[in-house]
């Protein structure tokens, strides 16, 4: 429930349409609901994540799925990141912040 506030209250401040929320089942390594909002891609403008750690940690894993956003034209946001994606490039951003998660976890 926080989550759906937190992703309303980001589209309302960036003036986006939020129109629909997928909620992913709640178990590790399960990305059930982000699959088929891939298969409708074609549907959909863009998509607002919660958080950047909703995304697979494995690099290969997060590449692929938000490399086939990059290339279909959709806009990917991270709410409680504040930022977006809008091109390869910004894939730094996203995987900088796995490093950080993963550097401050070993420590």
């Amino acid at each position: 429930r926080v989550q759906n506030l937190v992703i309303k209250d980001f589209a309302t401040r960036k003036g986006l349409f939020f129109k629909l929320s997928a909620t992913e089942y709640k178990m590790e390594n399960c990305y059930l609901m982000l699959k088929s909002v891939l298969k409708n891609i074609k549907s959909i403008d863009g998509v607002i994540f919660y958080s950047v750690f909703m995304l697979p940690e494995k690099n290969e894993e997060r590449k692929k799925i938000l490399t086939f956003f990059i290339k279909n034209k959709k806009k990917i946001y991270f709410a409680l990141e504040e930022f977006s994606l809008v091109n390869l490039g910004d894939l730094r951003k996203v995987n900088e912040i796995f490093k950080i998660k993963k550097n401050t976890s070993n420590s």
